[in-house]
């Protein structure tokens, strides 16, 4: 069981590092491509086999001494949900820099404002999404065994 886990590992640590690439990439450009959005749900959607199977291995039916290679693809996952709490506080923390009130204060601004704004929300998440890959690129890569 425990080289399924490691080629989980392996396969998930591959995504991440190719989705928070493209994310960093299109972070970099100013843009928020929709494909880079798509590759980090991939990857998202990557970190739950390992994490699942290793949750299993950790409550008992796996070799015993590998607890603690285990729970790295567990702390994957909860540093993927994090970033998604991350992500979605990063809109009301740009609001907040630029001293604007919910979505009232946002209708109130010019549509090329509102877009600009949208952008700068869009991109910093964006950004919280790739670094947090390229964490679970880490904890993943020691979930494998790797280093």
């Amino acid at each position: 069981m425990t080289s399924i886990y490691e080629v989980l590992c392996w396969i998930a640590a591959g995504a991440c590092l190719i989705s928070a690439t493209i994310g960093a990439l299109a972070f970099r450009s100013g843009f928020a491509h929709p494909r880079a959005w798509f590759a980090i749900r991939v990857a998202q959607g990557a970190v739950v086999a390992p994490a699942a199977l290793g949750a299993v291995l950790l409550a008992g039916v796996g070799e015993s001494g590998h607890g603690l290679q285990y729970g790295y693809s567990l702390m994957a996952a909860a540093v993927s949900f994090a970033a998604e709490q991350l992500r979605l506080a990063s809109a009301s923390s740009v609001l907040a820099r630029l001293n604007i009130d919910g979505s009232e204060g946002v209708r109130a601004l010019p549509e090329v404002e509102q877009e600009r704004l949208a952008r700068q929300i869009a991109l910093r998440e964006l950004g919280v999404e790739a670094v947090a890959l390229m964490v679970c690129v880490a904890l993943l890569l020691r979930g494998a065994g790797a280093y």
